[in-house]
């Protein structure tokens, strides 16, 4: 069934009866069943069980081996072992690489070297969520996640955040109209966002567009080791998304939101906050540090003509000491 009928007709009708449900079924990648099944797993007010061929035990040797015979590694996979990953060959994220960074912890040091970084994508219509994402290297923190927020709602979240994570950079997809209107406000507000077009360019060309390049960026700080909060959301937002080469030029396609939302899934909107966190390459503060520190003292030797005198002087150390 699509995933709405669940969240927006079932819950509140067996709410007002006290009532409950049983969800039975076979694993066929990323619906929702398996975002009920993960979720259940780790709620206390659900009972939820796999139950595979050697754990049921309901059929003799000799069947099991002509099934094996006859069926494909991924349908014995999804049939016979109930692995969720059988039919996600063509996700670009795999289950189990999303569901190893949920809760995952990373020790302060390791990584608050690295720029702070703010993900948003925001919302236009409808169900979809607005999503601030904040990043610090290998940790993804806590998002905000706003429900049919207008522009101006939206930017005071972003600048709320902003301010209390003190970050380097805000990247946020102004590939819709209301994208666009918070890029617009937060720089009348003399803040200086960094807007991203999914579908524009990728900097490197085996991409058809810069969706799927920061999305193969996120697969790789995934396979890095990175960390998320403890929050099932994650999982088919990320895990529920597939990729293709089938496009004119052969690079490396997402599949659209249209798509996805035809299989019965919402829109990544988790999935695509984080992305927007590798849109762009953010230097550390102590690189851009160093990098003003070069760029004064090439002014400092320009000034004073180094090819005649030597000057051994450097204005930020000078500060510094003092």
């Amino acid at each position: 069934m699509k995933a709405f009928v669940w969240g927006e007709i079932l819950v509140p009708q067996l709410a007002d009866r006290d009532g409950w449900a049983l969800f039975i079924g076979t694993p066929k990648g990323i619906n929702l069943l398996s975002d009920l099944y993960f979720e259940a797993v780790v709620d206390p007010v659900w009972y939820a069980e796999l139950m595979t061929f050697e754990a049921t035990q309901a059929l003799d040797t000799a069947t099991l081996e002509k099934m094996r015979a006859e069926m494909t590694d991924r349908e014995w996979r999804q049939e016979m072992l109930c692995d969720f990953n059988a039919s996600t060959e063509d996700s670009l994220i795999s289950i189990d690489l999303v569901r190893g960074a949920l809760g995952k912890h990373i020790p302060v040091q390791d990584y608050n070297f690295a720029s702070r970084i703010i993900g948003v994508d925001v919302a236009d219509t409808g169900p979809d969520r607005t999503v601030i994402q904040p990043r610090q290297g290998l940790v993804a923190f806590v998002p905000k996640i706003l429900h049919g927020a207008q522009t101006m709602e939206v930017a005071d979240a972003v600048i709320e955040m902003w301010e209390s994570f003190s970050a380097n950079s805000v990247q946020i997809d102004a590939s819709g109209g209301y994208g666009a209107g918070v890029v617009s406000r937060l720089m009348q507000l003399n803040y200086n966002p960094s807007p991203i077009q999914f579908g524009g360019k990728a900097r490197d060309d085996r991409y058809e567009n810069k969706s799927a390049e920061m999305w193969w960026d996120m697969k790789l700080w995934f396979e890095q080791g990175g960390a998320l909060p403890q929050m099932q959301e994650y999982v088919v937002d990320i895990s529920g998304r597939r990729f293709d080469y089938k496009n004119a030029r052969g690079r490396l396609a997402l599949e659209k939101k249209d798509q996805m939302r035809a299989r019965g899934l919402r829109s990544p909107d988790l999935g695509d906050a984080l992305a927007c966190t590798f849109a762009y390459n953010v230097p550390a503060p102590n690189e851009r540090l160093q990098g003003l520190r070069a760029d004064l003292l090439n002014r400092v030797d320009r000034f004073f003509d180094t090819s005649k005198a030597k000057v051994d002087y450097d204005p930020i150390q000078r500060a510094e000491d003092h």
